[in-house]
Formats: structure tokens, sequence, C-alpha cells
């Protein structure tokens, strides 16, 4: 028996899906909370969260379809300094969490910056979902339902309605985007448990750089399960 099948057999994995995920949008909007809401359930919200600054990310198991999919969220820095180290993390990405407050018309008429970031990164077998976070203050709504409705519709993604603070719709954010990626069947993020190999059974596996960051901030791992 070779070194190297010795050495795959010892990694078997603990999952059978993995997926870079990245959560976009403005400064304020409430990614960093919506991540944290979803990876940590039990823990209390916290409305004094200091702005990301540069990348932090999560890693969340969870189960689609009975396989144990595991997202790798990136939490990303929305300030317009900060744009283009955003985009620099596009690499590898399999899905995306683009979110805007609703409470703030100008986060909304962005979402156009980050829209033409993904086209510009010409990204694939990404899915997209788009996220109205906050929709717990509802009387200070500046963007009404149907405009994200539209926005999705226009340009062919789902759209979700979402509060961190009281946990509306956030884990089916999560959830509705896992199993996105998951049905898109995209073979270059398949994980075989019985073989880690480069190539196992000819399908190619994720790069470790798609999974990089120079310097992360933290990097937690938690659990969770889409169904229910």
């Amino acid at each position: 028996m070779s070194l190297r099948y010795t050495t795959s057999l010892a990694k078997k994995r603990e999952y059978d899906l993995q997926y870079k995920v990245i959560v976009i949008g403005e400064s304020g909007v409430g990614k960093s909370s919506l991540i944290r809401c979803y990876a940590h359930p039990d823990q209390p919200f916290c409305s004094n969260m200091i702005t990301t600054v540069g990348i932090d990310f999560v890693k969340v198991d969870t189960k689609v379809d009975e396989l144990i999919v595991r997202l790798q969220i990136w939490d990303t820095a929305g300030q317009e300094r900060f744009r283009t180290m955003t985009t620099m993390q596009f690499r590898g990405t399999k899905g995306i969490l683009l979110v805007y407050d609703i409470t703030c018309r100008k986060s909304f008429d962005n979402l156009q910056f980050w829209l033409e970031s993904i086209r510009k990164n010409k990204l694939q077998y990404e899915e997209i979902l788009l996220v109205g976070n906050k929709c717990d203050v509802g009387d200070d709504r500046e963007v009404p339902k149907r405009k994200g409705e539209e926005l999705a519709k226009h340009h062919g993604i789902k759209f979700i309605e979402t509060s961190a603070k009281t946990r509306i719709n956030v884990k089916e954010a999560f959830c509705t985007l896992a199993t996105q990626m998951k049905d898109a069947n995209d073979p270059f993020v398949h994980v075989r448990n019985e073989d880690t190999s480069d190539q196992a059974d000819g399908i190619i596996q994720p790069s470790e750089k798609d999974f990089e960051t120079s310097s992360p901030t933290s990097s937690y791992q938690s659990s969770y399960c889409c169904s229910g």
C-alpha cells in the first residue's frame, strides 16, 4: 500500500460537501450579526458589534438532504476603502449572501456595486441569495419588500428578509443557500469520505487556496441542521 493511499484513508472527512460562502454588502447592514446568529444560535444578540475590518470567517456544518455540508462563511468589510480587499476574496466562492438594510435606502441602492463585482469576477457555479436584513424594525423601513423581490427577480436570484436581532429567517437564509449549492451539484466541491486524495474517482477537489486568508481575524466551528 502506497504512503499516499495510507494517508488518504487516514484523512477521512467529517463532511460530504464543502462550500465557501461570502457575505457581502455595505457596512452596518448586519452581516456579522447574521453570521453570529446562525453559527452561534445559543448566544444572545449583540447590538454593539464592532464593524468587521478585513476578513473574518466561521465554519458551520449543516445537514441538507442527509448530506453533511460544511459552510466556510466569510464576513467581509463593507466600507469603501476595503472594497478591493473584499473583491480579492471572491476566489473559490460557491455561494453569496448579498445583504442590505431595509432601513437604509443607500445600502439597497449600492447593491449594484456588489452585483457588478460578482459579474467582474466571473464567478462560476455561484449561487446568490439577496437578503433584506433588519425586518424587525418595520416602522423605520426605507426599502419596501417588493423592491427586494423585484431586484431579485430581475437578476434571477432568490430573496428573503431576515432579522438577526429576532432571528427571523436567519437559519432559513443560510439553509436556502446551502440547498441551492447542493442542488447545483458542482463536481469541484464534492468530497468523498472514502478517499480524500486530490482526484478521487476523477472528482477534482477544491484547492486549499480557495479556503485560505492571509490573516483571518478568527475561525470558529459550529454545527447546524436545515431540517425542521
